[in-house]
């Protein structure tokens, strides 16, 4: 009798167990500021579709994100996957961190390569693998001031570079006039380390910024310096402000006409409507003005699996979720981050809204930065060097040499890695 009742105990203690919540697949995600913060719904959802599977949801801070994926890389500790921003996926990759997710791709119903921009997708791509799906997307635009363009005889936003020079000199000496005092056509970073600005131009000049699979530095090439030079002519002429303090505040800079026009992402439509309310109407944006081509950046974020990963199977179709159309678009009305899926878009919010539509003309246009984990200290170094010559402390030739000299210091790691085989596949 004990011994059956033994057994029956020990039945039971099983089924309870296999009937816990202990005993679902859990999945550690790591979103990051506040993209993290909104996702918790769809979380939820995915967890009432998929009753056997818990997501750890964890909020990390963009400030200290990076930091924490080295210590938790460093010490065996990542989660299963995360959010990470498009720039860090070559760091990441080379030190063999991501799991491939080709063969997923291959079979999933949910996640197709041609549903996506294609530079935005080759963001995830190194050599021939994939190693993330794009989640959310964000390229530059023309922020402009519509009434002020009018007024100066220029009733559309400048659609090439010439125009664009002309906008802004119309545009500065309206403004001065208008307001009493100096006033400028255009925003430029002085330092463009983190705004990209001058990659921009000189991608639309058919320049390349690197060379040789990435090792080499080209800067010294025709087509970059003459787009560096053009880049210039603006702080030159007296178009763009060059006090590193003149647009504090750029809001109100642009809206009192300190500054008319700017570059920037999707996030600043909601910004500047919340912030200057009453300009509402008198402002527009549009794709950036052509060139050789209209070439802006493919950014973002995108959602990855990391190798060491013991639910990868359940993760991925966390990913799928996230990817489907309709929680795109509930993510997109939650955050403004745009749809990195482009069927979402045809949703009337988005293509319905001129300010949004110039987006998705520009994503047609973007492409990746070189996919190497040296990246952020090559921008770096070309944002010091543009600085040196907007402050006149260097003419452009000088800064051009120092900066192919830096450059190619920074890539002798990469050029090893390649003359060893080393280099990741």
């Amino acid at each position: 009798m004990i011994r059956i009742f033994s057994l029956l105990l020990l039945a039971f203690l099983i089924v309870s167990c296999s009937a816990s919540p202990g005993a679902k697949k859990i999945v550690r995600f790591w979103a990051m500021g506040f993209e993290g913060e909104e996702v918790g719904p769809l979380v939820r959802q995915f967890e009432r579709q998929n009753p056997g599977i818990h997501v750890d949801l964890q909020v990390i801070p963009w400030t200290s994100a990076h930091d924490k994926l080295l210590t938790a890389f460093a010490g065996n500790a990542l989660p299963d996957m995360c959010q990470l921003g498009n720039t860090w996926i070559p760091e990441l990759h080379a030190v063999n961190a991501l799991q491939p997710l080709d063969s997923l791709i291959d079979s999933s119903n949910g996640v197709n390569p041609d549903e996506y921009f294609s530079g935005i997708w080759e963001t995830n791509r190194i050599g021939n693998r994939t190693y993330g799906i794009p989640w959310y997307v964000d390229t530059r635009v023309l922020f402009y001031r519509k009434d002020m363009l009018n007024a100066v005889g220029m009733h559309h936003p400048p659609e090439n570079w010439n125009q664009l020079l002309e906008a802004a000199k119309l545009l500065t000496d309206y403004s001065t006039k208008l307001n009493n005092r100096k006033c400028y056509g255009i925003y430029l970073p002085v330092n463009p380390s983190f705004e990209f600005d001058e990659i921009f131009f000189a991608w639309q000049n058919d320049g390349t910024i690197l060379k040789d699979d990435d090792c080499y530095s080209n800067v010294t090439s025709s087509n970059d310096s003459a787009a560096f030079d053009y880049y210039l002519n603006f702080f030159k002429r007296g178009y763009a402000p060059t006090e590193s303090n003149a647009t504090t505040n750029l809001y109100q800079a642009f809206a009192s006409g300190f500054v008319c026009m700017f570059i920037s992402g999707p996030w600043n439509i909601d910004q500047l409507r919340n912030r200057v309310p009453y300009l509402n109407g008198r402002w527009a944006v549009a794709p950036l003005p052509m060139n050789k081509n209209r070439a802006a950046n493919a950014g973002g974020s995108s959602l990855v699996i990391f190798r060491d990963s013991k639910v990868k199977k359940e993760a991925w179709k966390l990913i799928e979720f996230l990817s489907r159309p309709k929680n795109q678009l509930q993510f997109y009305k939650t955050t403004y981050d745009l749809p990195a899926v482009k069927s979402t878009w045809k949703d009337s919010t988005l293509l319905g809204n001129p300010m949004v539509a110039a987006f998705y003309e520009q994503l047609e246009a973007a492409r990746p930065f070189p996919r190497i984990p040296e990246w952020e200290q090559v921008t770096g170094k070309m944002g010091e060097w543009i600085e040196t010559v907007v402050w006149e402390r260097n003419t452009l030739s000088q800064a051009i040499r120092g900066m192919d000299s830096d450059i190619n210091r920074i890539l002798e790691k990469r050029r090893w890695l390649r003359r060893t085989g080393r280099m990741f596949e």
